[in-house]
């Protein structure tokens, strides 16, 4: 029987020690036993929760000079030990099954693999929702941080481009081959759309790359108060449904 790979979960961060304890406990709820977690923080003050952890698989490191998004994974990328790169953000959540999931779908035929939809919680509406980005609808809501909800007539407004941004983009569950590395990288100046530009990297050299529904609640992307990206999702979700389905991420979003 093969053995398992060691999967590197990398997590850049900035100013977000708040989430850090929620962001550790996703990573140690994962039913996948061969993991290890990075994190490069280049906050002014270095996380009281990393700094103060005792767990041999966590690696923290501070620093005080400010990188972009692109030097940050690109760092984490280098120090990573696993076989498999898998892209955690510190303010998202991922359910238990999720690297589970996530590795048996990427397997040794694709060089990435990522949701093509995918579970939104907006944190100042308290309002899940869900966005199936393989598809323009008719009426999609906007849901950005400090704003309130909006709708848009999608298939009127979006150009031809807008499904293959969003399908590829949002890199929060990019899992994909670290042999990839460094001949693909992450580009240094980027500090904006960095995840899609990686993975255009990836296509154009001709590695098969996948986007797979998440039908299971595998994970959950978190819009709050200093959350930069928009996201355009069609569906509003029933709270009686998704509190039973993420109810720890509503604990956890109580403290």
């Amino acid at each position: 029987m093969k053995k398992e790979p060691l999967i590197s979960v990398i997590t850049p961060t900035f100013s977000r020690a708040k989430y850090h304890k929620r962001l550790y406990e996703c990573f140690t709820s994962q039913t996948y036993p061969k993991k290890e977690l990075l994190i490069l923080d280049d906050s002014p003050e270095p996380s009281f929760f990393f700094t103060h952890l005792k767990d041999d698989r966590v690696h923290y490191t501070h620093i005080l000079k400010r990188l972009t998004i692109g030097e940050k994974r690109n760092q984490l990328l280098k120090e990573a030990k696993g076989e498999i790169i898998a892209h955690f953000d510190d303010d998202d959540f991922y359910s238990p099954d999720y690297l589970r999931f996530m590795t048996n779908n990427l397997k040794e035929d694709y060089s990435l693999v990522k949701l093509a939809s995918w579970f939104i919680y907006a944190e100042q509406h308290q309002t899940f929702l869900y966005w199936d980005t393989t598809t323009l609808s008719n009426l999609h809501f906007i849901v950005q941080a400090d704003r309130p909800l909006s709708t848009i007539k999608g298939q009127e407004e979006f150009d031809h481009t807008f499904v293959s941004k969003s399908l590829w983009g949002y890199g929060f569950s990019y899992v994909y081959h670290r042999s990839i590395y460094p001949t693909i990288a992450f580009d240094p100046q980027d500090n904006f759309e960095e995840d899609l530009h990686f993975v255009q990297k990836i296509k154009e050299a001709g590695l098969p790359c996948r986007a797979i529904l998440d039908t299971q609640g595998v994970a959950v992307h978190v819009i709050h108060r200093s959350h930069a990206s928009r996201v355009f999702p069609q569906f509003i979700l029933p709270s009686f449904i998704m509190e039973k389905s993420f109810s720890n991420l509503l604990k956890a979003q109580s403290h």
